[in-house]
């Protein structure tokens, strides 16, 4: 019996703590490909000619996930600016990382 409501409590805990933090999908799908680009970002570029191939794949990812960010990250903040979760999120990101 104490398991059983021990089990309860948890999931009780667990759910409302999900519930709380639920976020759109549009911001949870930029959220991803955010931090993808962020990767990618951080990945530091080799020397020389052997790295030429990796140099090619750090760019390419770069500008398929980060192309497009500076401006939907603005769009999401005007349009989520009285959602104190979803603007809590966006602020943790550089607003212009695209050159």
């Amino acid at each position: 019996m104490k398991l059983i409501f021990i089990l309860m409590i948890l999931f009780g805990f667990t759910f409302n703590t999900c519930a709380s933090t639920h976020l759109p999908q549009e911001i949870t799908d930029y959220k991803d490909k955010r931090d993808g680009c962020e990767h990618w970002r951080g990945e530091p570029i080799p020397d020389g000619p052997e790295g030429k191939p990796r140099a090619e794949e750090i760019d390419r990812n770069i500008k398929n996930l980060c192309t497009g960010m500076d401006k939907q990250l603005a769009d999401f903040k005007s349009k989520y600016k009285d959602n104190k979760d979803v603007m809590s999120l966006l602020s943790e990101y550089e607003e212009i990382i695209e050159n």
